[in-house]
Formats: structure tokens, C-alpha cells, sequence
């Protein structure tokens, strides 16, 4: 395989990061695809003996399993030869490659561009919560609810709660939807659903003990 050929390759997945606006991948690969362009004939020789060892696929043979078959080669190479690994992982990008082995390589590259734009630093990521989930916490936000200032009931309810089969983030999506503040942690969910029972039960004691003295 020709330097050439590996560098058309690079400037074909830097068009894919720069399309979803990955633009510190894409700069880094054009670079990484420009020096091997511009090596000298000795050292381009020792990147083509690099290349044809990793098993790296040439610019002309872009099909799906040959994508899927050279990834962990490519991967590995790129961290190699530019000491810094692409933002999205091996394991990122064959999850996302793995589900659209038999469609075009057009539906790869949008898999592609997924794993990417999911992988990219700083990006924000949307929670998503499946449909059981989602019921499950309007659920336990109900009981809870219900149960408010109820010492035994809540208890009930607020054990639930922690021993449910919700992941971290849909914890913290209850004790946002129950008291309004944003759990950093799935004790600190925990927490805060309690804080807020506990602080009703503080109030009606104030309010008992107000209206006590004003009785007196």
C-alpha cells in the first residue's frame, strides 16, 4: 500500500469529522495524511511496511467488512504514528459499525459519524430514558409523592426507590422531577428525595410548635 493511498484514506474519515463539525479530529488527521504524503522515499518505505503490517485496507477498498475487518489495525496505527488516539475509541466505533455490517457504505459513514460526534470532548450529550424507564420513575415519583410527610409510607417509598432496577441517570431524573435540584450522584438523588420529606416533616413540627405557644 502506497503512503498516498493511507493519506487519501485519513482525508476520507477527516471529511466525516469535519462534516459533524469534529474539527480538532479532522485537523489532526489531514496533518497525520500530509506527512505521509510528504515523507521521503526511505521513510515512506518504512510507512508502507507499517501499514502493510497493521493490514490497513488501501483508499480503493472502502467496503463494510473490510472497514470492520481493518479497524483495530487502523486504530492502532493512527495512535502509533501520531501519539494521540482519535477522540471516538475502537470500541465506540465497532459498536456503532457492528449494527450496519450488511447496508452501504454510506450508512457506515453515518454510523461513523455518530460515534463521533457521541465521542467528541466537551459535546453535550442528551439522557435518554427508555419507555419502561420512564414509566418507572413517573412510578416512584407518584409514590412518593403520595407519601409525603407519611414517616412510614415514605420510608416505603424511598426504599423502592434505591433498590429499583434504574440506572444512575434515571435516579437522577426522579430527584430532579420530585424536589427541582440536580443530583450529582446516585446517593445525592437519594438525598435530595429525602432531604425534601424530611424538610416538610421539619416545618410541621415548626408550625406545631408555633401554634402551640400561640395556644398557650
Amino acid at each position: 500500500m502506497k503512503s498516498s493511498d493511507f493519506a487519501d484514506l485519513l482525508i476520507n474519515f477527516s471529511e466525516v469529522s469535519t462534516s459533524v463539525g469534529a474539527l480538532d479530529i479532522a485537523a489532526d488527521w489531514v496533518r497525520l495524511a500530509e506527512v505521509f504524503t510528504l515523507q521521503s522515499s526511505k521513510k515512506s518505505g518504512d510507512v508502507c511496511k507499517l501499514i502493510a503490517n497493521a493490514g490497513v485496507p488501501t483508499a480503493a477498498d472502502r467496503s463494510v467488512p473490510n472497514l470492520l475487518s481493518n479497524l483495530d489495525s487502523l486504530m492502532r496505527l493512527l495512535k502509533s504514528v501520531s501519539k494521540k488516539e482519535p477522540t471516538a475509541s475502537l470500541g465506540e466505533l465497532q459498536d456503532a459499525l457492528v449494527a450496519v455490517k450488511a447496508c452501504r457504505l454510506l450508512d457506515v459513514v453515518d454510523a461513523v459519524k455518530l460515534a463521533l460526534t457521541s465521542a467528541k470532548p466537551n459535546a453535550s450529550r442528551k439522557t435518554s430514558h427508555s419507555s419502561a424507564n420512564l414509566e418507572t420513575i413517573q412510578q416512584l415519583f407518584d409514590q412518593l409523592e403520595a407519601s409525603l410527610g407519611n414517616e412510614r409510607e415514605f420510608k416505603s417509598a424511598h426504599a423502592q426507590a434505591q433498590s429499583s432496577i434504574l440506572t444512575v441517570a434515571d435516579l437522577k431524573a426522579l430527584a430532579k422531577k420530585f424536589t427541582g435540584s440536580t443530583a450529582k450522584s446516585k446517593d445525592h438523588a437519594l438525598k435530595l428525595i429525602w432531604l425534601r420529606h424530611a424538610s416538610l416533616l421539619e416545618s410541621r413540627a415548626k408550625d406545631a410548635a408555633i401554634g402551640g405557644r400561640t395556644a398557650a
